[in-house]
């Protein structure tokens, strides 16, 4: 196995996991000691987590993003609107990562230039594909457009 084969095997190893793995703080109520019990906040033990409970505690994510978790607006977060914030905030994450560590100029988009000037090759070789609307920037939702095809096509 020659080097670049294992610098290739490195890089989609670490995107993999960086993908896969999820911090703590995408869902406010995570707690590692505590992973099934994320109602440690619930004071009154009623099964859902009150705007004053969310305040009383230490999670000041949860009190932030409060009304966006109550997904039915009424004022108790349930562990159903708890899971699917957290699923939202780690299927955002995905695509924030790739543009992170390419985008160089911040500008929102990868350039053609910019997909050159790294280790990806294939993001390179793919450009043409991945450029659906051929502008010459990646966007992170034809990045996304493309990893999803890319395994459904898998798949098959």
């Amino acid at each position: 196995m020659n080097s670049k084969n294992i610098i290739t095997m490195a890089v989609t190893a670490a995107i993999v996991f960086a993908f896969t793995s999820v911090s703590a703080d995408a869902c406010p109520m995570h707690d590692k000691k505590h992973k099934n019990k994320v109602f440690l906040i619930d004071t009154d033990k009623n099964d859902v987590i009150s705007l004053d409970e969310a305040k009383a505690s230490d999670k000041k994510r949860l009190v932030e993003n409060f009304d966006e978790i109550d997904a039915d607006s009424d004022g108790l977060l349930t562990k159903d609107e708890l899971k699917g914030f957290g699923k939202k905030m780690r299927k955002n994450k995905k695509g924030n990562h790739i543009m992170k560590h390419l985008d160089k100029n911040a500008d929102g988009v990868i350039s053609r230039e910019e997909a050159a000037s790294t280790e990806r090759n294939k993001l390179s070789t793919n450009f043409n594909l991945i450029d659906v609307n051929n502008d010459d920037n990646l966007s992170k939702e034809e990045l996304k457009d493309f990893r999803k095809n890319k395994k459904r096509d898998k798949k098959q």
